[in-house]
């Protein structure tokens, strides 16, 4: 509100709006309502509460004389009125006072008091309204839920009498009423007839789901089987041929052939296996399972072939 907050409009606007919407915030600029400065003093309350971000801005006074409400003609103040960016409502005086002001606002107040109504909606009607809207929304979504429920019932009965069981029972009610007939007509080959009907019964069985599914799990079940023994029979036969290659290494190993009593014998840093390699009184080393022992041939005697 931008009114002078000493007047009764004030009070009575407070007391309607409180009435009315009683969550409602009620922030008052006061000013000067009449006299010289008095436009210079709303024009500077409506620019002040135009950039508070509020709803709505109430401008105006009580009833009194033209010159006292001569102030809400001014040119400058009708501008500022005209460029507000939050609406404005005009209540100059009372429902016979027609200012400048109420035809440059957003809307007219006939009086303080019309204002402070047009401002706000009744909380009571609001209340009302909210019970309403809700009973309505309840009847809706009740109704909507019924429908639902009528068309999963539908839909329901639709997979039932179309689903795999039902087909089956036809199947085998038909094969009942066959048997029946059978027994009346051919009493010499019923039992004939009704080993043979009970043989398409048994293929019916067969073709459940769940009849197929067994057999495929049976199926992949004994393929598992065979898959791992044939995968322990493999690793098996790979372990028979690491321990061959394990053996044949430790019987190639050079340190295993010198554990036996043999030695290596080099001369000049290399191997020789013939005493043609070597003359007497030259050095030569032997290489043992835990050493090396540097020696002079003092003989050699090379064995008859």
């Amino acid at each position: 509100m931008i009114t002078s907050s000493t007047g009764a409009a004030v009070n009575d606007i407070c007391r309607t709006i409180k009435r009315r919407y009683p969550i409602c915030d009620i922030l008052i600029y006061h000013c000067v309502v009449q006299g010289e400065q008095s436009s210079e003093s709303i024009i500077e309350g409506i620019k002040y509460m135009d950039e508070q971000n509020l709803d709505t801005l109430i401008v105006g006074r009580g009833g009194g004389s033209f010159e006292d409400l001569n102030s809400f003609n001014d040119e400058n103040l009708l501008k500022t009125i005209y460029n507000s960016k939050t609406p404005i409502i005009s209540a100059v005086g009372h429902e016979n006072d027609f200012m400048l002001s109420d035809f440059v606002a957003d809307l007219r107040a006939s009086t303080p008091t019309a204002a402070a109504e047009l401002a706000t909606a009744d909380f009571d009607e609001l209340k009302l309204f909210l019970q309403e809207s809700y009973a309505k929304i309840n009847r809706i979504l009740i109704r909507r839920f019924e429908d639902e429920n009528q068309e999963l019932e539908y839909y329901g009965k639709q997979l039932e009498f179309l689903g795999p069981k039902n087909i089956i029972k036809e199947h085998m009610d038909n094969l009942q009423l066959l048997k029946d007939s059978l027994k009346k007509a051919y009493g010499k080959n019923l039992q004939d007839k009704y080993n043979e009907e009970l043989n398409i019964y048994h293929k019916l069985n067969l073709l459940k789901p769940d009849k197929l599914l067994s057999l495929e799990i049976e199926k992949l079940n004994k393929i598992r089987i065979t898959m791992i023994k044939n995968l322990i029979s493999n690793i098996n036969y790979k372990e028979l041929i690491l321990d061959s290659y394990k053996n044949n290494l430790l019987h190639l190993n050079p340190s295993t052939i010198l554990e036996k009593g043999y030695a290596k014998v080099l001369k000049n840093d290399k191997s020789i296996s013939s005493i043609d390699d070597v003359m007497e009184n030259e050095k030569i080393v032997l290489i043992m399972k835990d050493g090396k022992l540097d020696t002079t041939v003092q003989n050699k005697e090379k064995f008859n072939e």
